[in-house]
């Protein structure tokens, strides 16, 4: 039998791979490149491609999370279990591994929330473009905040991985 540490190692570790990948290719080459499209251009992406994206993109991040929050708490019940909480509030407060996952952690969650800000925009975007004469401020003002909210979740979801990086490869695992 697999244990519970491996498969939640395995899963978090394939999905975040695919949601840091997709986000990062779209906060950095897609986001930016939408204010330099034709206004049909735009229309097209709107009804077929981009909403798939993020799907996809959102997807993978609730896997993400759902999985690293697991193997967080598998973690935290094996120290809770040596110790109880003094051993828990010493391994995440005073370790280099436990401040590097918990700040990875937050990070990367607020990262995720951001990347529901990018979601709200594109749909904002979508409904923009559902009128037949959109309004070219209004557009602008979306492509603008879209570009910048992608930036910022992309930039915070790079600090998360290399806090999780750091805390998973260089830094020992706390014994109990």
């Amino acid at each position: 039998m697999v244990p519970i540490s491996f498969a939640l190692n395995v899963v978090h570790g394939f999905f975040g791979i695919i949601y840091y990948g997709a986000t990062t290719v779209f906060g950095i080459a897609i986001a930016p490149r939408l204010a330099k499209l034709s206004s049909e251009a735009i229309r097209e992406l709107m009804k077929g491609v981009l909403p798939s994206v993020l799907s996809f993109i959102e997807s993978s991040g609730i896997v993400t999370i759902v999985f690293g929050a697991g193997q967080f708490l598998h973690y935290m019940i094996g120290y809770y279990k040596a110790g109880g909480m003094p051993e828990v509030e010493s391994i995440l407060f005073s370790t280099g591994w436990g401040i590097s996952i918990l700040l990875g952690g937050i990070i990367g969650l607020f990262g995720f929330l951001v990347g529901l800000s990018v979601r709200k925009d594109i749909n904002k975007l979508a409904s923009v473009y559902r009128n037949i004469l959109p309004d070219d401020a209004q557009v602008n003002e979306v492509k603008t905040n879209l570009m910048k909210v992608s930036l910022i979740g992309t930039t915070l979801l790079t600090i998360s991985v290399i806090l999780m990086l750091v805390g998973v490869t260089f830094l020992p695992l706390p014994e109990h």
